[in-house]
């Protein structure tokens, strides 16, 4: 499991709306991520609760609700 990876990723998820809508457009992205394919899955379908099962903190977790949202 990558935690660090997942977490490293929501980081920059929580700072950049330009990275989280490309997420969201192209979920293929995140294979520049060292991601196991559970871990992509939880963030492409925006479930925080199957993150923090994983190890994620939780906070940080709450970002991937923000993958595929576009800024008006």
């Amino acid at each position: 499991m990558s935690v660090q990876a997942v977490e490293k990723l929501l980081k920059e998820v929580q700072k950049d709306v330009g990275l989280a809508a490309m997420l969201g457009a192209d979920p293929s992205y995140l294979n520049k991520y060292d991601l196991e394919p559970g871990e992509k899955a939880a963030l492409i379908g925006q479930n925080p609760d199957a993150l923090v099962e994983m190890g994620v903190d939780e906070d940080l977790a709450c970002n991937a609700r923000l993958i595929g949202r576009l800024t008006g």
